[in-house]
């Protein structure tokens, strides 16, 4: 709860952040939806490093643009979009590789700079890039034990018959994007890449090792808008 008020804190502060700047200027309110595409970079010790195999996921998002100085601008809002990987990994007694699937779905709050270029027959361009600070609403994890497929949710403690993952709910790390559009309409692509471990434990319960598995997320999207 401490991380998700903070989040509505920060939500509060560019929110009234936005109120003063329209004082001056006007800003400029986005919304857009893509589809997305995620996976993990994947750390288990004694193990071997190795990437999740990319789902298919959705990313919508209401943001502003507030001006700044000449083609500068701040872009921040309300994200909600969903994050995950496959990957095969031991997580049975016999030590063979099982597949994990997992699914969260977040609401998140970028923070981004970004310079914006109007060019001849109405087009523009934009390109941002900044920090963003998510949240997990709800997550599941798919594993298979002994050939027994299991559906939990991530963020309790407890798994399959031999094996047990918890997530944390907090992650952040850097987006990037890249806009191209005409009028009030536009296409986006863009990007993000975790810097927070998701994982918190990951524990064979058969003979109690914890793996010290990491996973930060990586995903890109791309989809289309419209300005207002």
């Amino acid at each position: 709860m401490k991380v998700l008020k903070r989040l509505v804190g920060i939500f509060v502060f560019f929110t009234l952040l936005g109120v003063v700047a329209m004082e001056a200027q006007r800003l400029t309110p986005r919304i857009d939806a893509s589809i997305g595409f995620s996976n993990g970079d994947y750390k288990v010790k004694h193990l071997r490093d190795f990437s999740g195999k990319t789902i298919m996921g959705y990313r919508l998002s209401a943001t502003l643009d507030v001006p700044l100085v000449s083609v500068l601008y701040l872009n921040s809002g309300l994200v909600f979009h969903s994050k995950g990987s496959k990957a095969d990994v031991a997580v049975s007694s016999d030590m063979k590789m099982s597949p994990i699937k997992t699914k969260i779905h977040y609401l998140e709050i970028p923070v981004q700079l970004g310079v914006r270029f109007n060019l001849p027959f109405r087009l523009f361009c934009q390109v941002q890039a900044g920090p963003y600070f998510s949240y997990a609403m709800s997550g599941t994890a798919e594993v298979k034990d002994l050939g027994v497929k299991n559906s939990y949710d991530l963020f309790k403690h407890h798994a399959g018959e031999f094996f047990k993952v918890k997530g944390k709910r907090f992650d952040t790390g850097i987006g990037v994007s890249a806009i191209l559009g005409r009028g009030r309409l536009y296409a986006l692509l863009g990007a993000d890449f975790g810097l927070v471990n998701t994982i918190d434990d990951a524990v064979d319960k058969f003979n109690s090792d914890n793996f010290d598995m990491t996973m930060k997320n990586a995903s890109f999207h791309f989809g289309i808008g419209c300005r207002f």
